[in-house]
């Protein structure tokens, strides 16, 4: 799920032409990474999928792959929201910072239950979900802003 932007072209994005090239960077970064992410299977966890142990006493080179590919990705649509948030409008920026500050806290939490914390460890899926949905949604709707401006 990746934008592929020039966000030299886009007003407000960042200061100067360094934070435009950072978040162009950023959000063209999600291609390859997301792309590579999903190519690597993730480690079971929580009893996911069913049958599977809660956790497995080591992590397997292809989960940890897995792992260190979304986190890139996950930190670069953060970094995006916040980058892209510097706009002629205010209700963009407050979305966008919004965004970013939801998909992170989210990002956390589904990290504290695919951890095991006796809280969230039954709740990760859908944390992680709704996650991506904050993400994906931002993501989305940053394309079509920039589509009409």
């Amino acid at each position: 799920m990746g934008v592929s932007v020039d966000g030299c072209c886009l007003p407000g994005a960042g200061d100067g032409l360094k934070g435009r090239h950072l978040a162009s960077t950023n959000v063209d970064a999600l291609h390859p990474v997301n792309l590579c992410a999903g190519a690597f299977r993730t480690d079971p966890v929580s009893g996911y999928p069913p049958g599977d142990p809660r956790q497995l006493p080591r992590r397997t080179l292809v989960g940890a792959l897995h792992d260190l590919l979304s986190l890139i990705g996950f930190l670069a649509l953060a970094a995006a929201c916040f980058v892209f948030a510097p706009s002629n409008a205010p209700g963009w920026a407050f979305y966008s910072i919004a965004s970013g500050v939801l998909f992170t806290a989210t990002m956390v939490l589904a990290d504290a239950a695919f951890k095991q914390h006796q809280r969230w460890a039954d709740l990760g899926g859908l944390i992680r979900r709704v996650s991506l949905t904050i993400g994906w949604t931002w993501q989305t709707l940053l394309a079509v802003r920039i589509l009409y401006t």
